[in-house]
């Protein structure tokens, strides 16, 4: 009998059913007295007339509760309804692995980072004497913020710990699935399984390397086209060589993996203990603190004046060893320290920028970052422990240094400027082509910058001494340019790009005496830079050092992982790091994670929607019973009554900013790296792609609907046009040269659209006339961002630089009337995204999560010690 929303279970009561999991249906329940949503199991009573089915129901109950572990599934509770039995555990959310390996093979990175935790889990298992014996894709969850927990233990055996006693239990009973059907899952059973004979805790060993070797193969070890023919292929066949499929699986890895896979128990791993060592010890950094045992960041003052104080002499004692002081090179120790931003202070991030940069000297360490809505450039010597905003610097991205380290480069306001280290002599060097975000830039030994743009991807040459910009290779097919980095003679310098055809990205080299470009690598994901013999790029989540020949461009070496598992900020394979000539490296470690949670009027919270996670915008349905997110390039929609998600967007590409068509049956959305970019729409609960109206060489973000469903506006590059949704009609321009365009929003009665523009130096809030775009008002008076309106069209809400959520009331008709703007409530520095319900009393934030103080940056002294081993 399936339970209906309401129905109580003691003190549990049923919310909505989620599914089917192994012995009976899953239902989402509330505990009425710890006040907490959980998850309940019930055996039907169809089910639980069947012995073997109740046993193993008990069993799975047994045997999971008797487990507290992070990687296990936590069971609560357990009791009957109507003769029922029931199980109640935690509340996940997120996905089976068998629903993450849908889209493909697991990345090698992430794949080691999900084993881990599930030999974690498994190790623990054991030690209580309990072997899982189910153990399959389908029983291991992935939660929204990466953490993995085991589930199912309804074939689980509960072992006695003594031989004599082990030995008795196991050879009494042998516990089926179904009639006449051998324990385990076909495909992931131990030999042991297959031929029915006693199992131990290696027979989850082998399971775990069928698991682990599907998630790097993208298939199973095992699987032939019956049921017999797959047993025969795990009793007698070896799986396919996974190095000879994919060459950026480690050697090392793969014999982790068929060391699991063993025919014979004695010649594997004898304990999940064993699969762990050996798995954090694949790479000089994967042997660190567990993830379950990483220090927290604590908030206590005095603990990081002693801290600072410490790290303070280490850095003095290690910087005087970088300078020369140190005289046995080949026995110092690799040192790794954390770096702080000033209080209230927060690193920009942005793909298409480097915000982060090392003196080549190693002396300095410059980044941009925002504090109370004001972006500059920050410079921290590395003797010490502050770091200092750099004044004149407003709005400043995309920083590097000059080669004698005495002066730094940036982009802001449609400029390329130069500034000394000291803050002194702040220089316009010259004017953008293209007066937009989303620059790149380096600074060579003959006195030259080179730097792209994201608008079409050229490359251009000015003398660091200031002029006109000279293009040095153009580029027909607008794909984005980036991460520009000369090497040692000042001409060449390597820069990473698209290929035309392919959609690849990979490493180019080019040179300011020629427009010629020749390919260096080619990488699914990459950021490249040339430092003292070496080439360092990333590779999926790690970044790894491999010996280059800068004369004839060619790697001499084998790679080699320096960090591994660096936090990713979008698909592109994007990570922030720099080096310096003197053996110093500096990367960012993390960044804080944001959360989604409802707010009324007068800033008071309640509620959240989801975990944290790495949230990019987020949109309200017209009715307000759903919301699209955007979650690290996908999109997700989510039942704000079911308290459910489903994916609507994923895949290679990256995607977000979501616009809800006013019937709330489609949505309009952006894919970046989608030849290049491109608009689709599709039905809000459709798969796939959907049509594709627009795509174009520009970044073509759609930004909101019209309420008659009649056209979508859209940005491209610099400029808002607009996308009539009728057969016969053509895009339009509706305002050009708006600079750096953040947010537009139609009035509800289709006659004004409000927009962001920094053409003065200042992100500001406007307004203008559909039928006039040439005559604009502006709304705001000191800063904002991401206008607003209420459904009725009587106020507009947007962001304040100074952290505030502002409130401007309008009076609606043929001329445009907007009061004073005044502040609803406070935000933080790192609410980048909102929206508002159509009464305008309740608001859906982007914000930062309990606990955000974090140490985003890692400097490393002497990173090539290792190497050189």
């Amino acid at each position: 009998m399936t339970l209906v929303a309401g129905t109580k279970l003691g003190r549990y009561e049923i919310r909505s059913r989620l599914g089917e999991g192994g012995m009976g249906e899953v239902y989402r329940a509330f505990d009425t007295k710890l006040n907490r949503d959980v998850a309940i199991k019930v055996l039907p009573a169809e089910y639980s007339q069947n012995s073997i089915r109740l046993q193993r129901f008990e069993q799975e109950a047994q045997a999971a509760g008797a487990l507290n572990h992070p990687n296990i599934l936590a069971v609560y509770d357990v009791g009957s309804h109507e003769n029922e039995p029931y199980v109640v555990s935690e509340l996940l959310a997120g996905e089976t692995l068998r629903e993450r390996m849908g889209h493909g093979p697991v990345p090698q990175r992430k794949a080691v980072d999900y084993a881990l935790q599930v030999a974690r889990g498994l190790a623990a298992a054991h030690a209580k004497h309990i072997i899982h014996r189910d153990l399959k894709p389908e029983n291991i969850f992935i939660t929204e913020d990466g953490h993995v927990k085991i589930l199912d233990f309804g074939l689980a055996k509960l072992i006695a710990p003594s031989d004599d006693e082990r030995q008795s239990q196991v050879s009494t009973r042998k516990v089926l699935t179904d009639a006449g059907t051998v324990v385990g899952t076909v495909g992931y059973m131990s030999p042991e399984q297959v031929r029915g004979q006693t199992v131990d805790t290696r027979s989850d060993i082998f399971s775990f390397g069928a698991v682990l070797y599907e998630m790097l193969a993208g298939e199973r070890a095992f699987h032939k086209d019956s049921t017999v023919e797959t047993l025969n292929s795990i009793l007698k066949d070896e799986p396919a060589e996974l190095t000879s499929g994919n060459q950026t699986i480690s050697p090392a890895l793969e014999r982790v993996v068929l060391h699991c896979l063993e025919k014979n128990a004695d010649r594997r791993f004898q304990s999940a203990s064993d699969v762990v060592f050996a798995l954090e010890n694949l790479s000089p950094s994967s042997a660190s603190v567990p993830a379950q045992e990483q220090p927290v960041v604590r908030k206590s003052r005095e603990r990081f004046v002693w801290i600072a104080l410490i790290a303070l002499l280490l850095v003095a004692i290690v910087f005087a060893s970088v300078l020369g002081l140190r005289t046995r090179t080949n026995s110092a120790e690799i040192v790794r320290l954390p770096v702080a931003v000033p209080d209230n202070a927060y690193p920009v991030v942005d793909v298409e920028e480097h915000n982060m940069a090392l003196s080549p000297d190693g002396k300095y360490l410059a980044f941009i970052a925002n504090s109370a809505g004001k972006q500059m450039l920050y410079v921290r010597p590395l003797n010490s422990l502050v770091a200092q905003p750099l004044s004149g610097t407003d709005n400043a991205f995309s920083v590097f240094w000059s080669p004698d380290s005495r002066d730094m480069a940036f982009f802001a306001a449609g400029k390329l400027n130069r500034i000394e280290v000291s803050g002194k002599s702040l220089q316009t060097i010259c004017n953008m082509p293209a007066p937009r975000a989303g620059a790149t830039g380096s600074w060579g030994s003959q006195g030259t910058i080179v730097f792209s743009q994201d608008n079409d991807g050229s490359i251009y040459r000015v003398p660091a001494t200031g002029g006109v910009p000279k293009l040095v290779v153009e580029n027909s097919t607008k794909r984005p340019r980036r991460w520009i980095h000369f090497l040692s003679d000042g001409r060449r310098f390597l820069f990473c790009k698209h290929e035309e055809n392919d959609n690849q990205p990979g490493i180019f080299a080019g040179s300011t005496d020629s427009n010629e470009i020749k390919m260096v690598a080619s990488m699914s994901e990459t950021r490249a830079q040339y430092v003292g013999g070496y080439l360092l790029y990333v590779r999926e989540d790690s970044l790894m050092a491999q010996s280059f020949n800068e004369n004839n461009l060619q790697f001499t070496g084998e790679p080699a992982v320096v960090v591994d598992r660096l936090p990713f900020f979008d698909k592109s394979g994007w990570v922030e790091f720099s080096a310096s000539e003197t053996g110093v490296l500096a990367y960012m470690s993390e960044y804080p994670k944001r959360r989604v949670a409802w707010f009324d009027r007068t800033g008071r919270e309640n509620g959240q929607i989801g975990a944290p996670s790495d949230y990019g915008e987020v949109r309200l349905s017209p009715d307000s019973q759903k919301a699209v997110i955007a979650i690290g390039g996908d999109l997700w929609i989510y039942d704000l009554v079911r308290n459910t998600r489903t994916p609507f967007a994923s895949g290679p590409t990256d995607d977000g900013e979501p616009v809800w068509s006013p019937d709330g049956q489609k949505i309009a959305y952006f894919s970046c790296c989608d030849d290049p970019s491109a608009l689709h729409i599709k039905g809000s609960s459709d798969t796939g792609k959907g049509d594709l109206p627009i795509k174009d060489q520009y970044f073509i973000v759609p930004k909101d609907w019209s309420r008659d469903g009649r056209f979508i506006i859209y940005t491209k590059g610099e400029e808002l046009w607009v996308l009539p949704l009728t057969s016969d009609s053509k895009p339009y321009l509706l305002i050009q040269r708006i600079v750096a365009l953040n947010g537009a929003s139609l009035s509800p009665d289709g006659r004004w659209v409000a927009f962001t523009s920094n053409e003065t130096g200042q992100s500001e809030i406007y307004s203008a006339r559909l039928d006039h775009p040439g005559e604009k008002f502006r709304i705001s008076t000191e800063g904002g961002i991401n206008p607003r309106w209420r459904r009725d069209g009587q106020e507009l809400f947007y962001l304040s630089p100074n952290n505030h959520l502002m409130s401007v009331a309008i009076k609606p008709g043929d001329t445009f009337y907007a009061s004073s703007p005044t502040p609803l409530f406070n935000t933080d520095p790192l609410t980048n995204d909102f929206d508002v319900t159509a009464d305008g009393q309740r608001f859906v934030l982007i914000t930062s999560a309990p606990g955000t103080q974090f140490l985003p940056y890692v400097v490393v002294f002497d990173w090539t010690a290792e190497l050189k081993k």
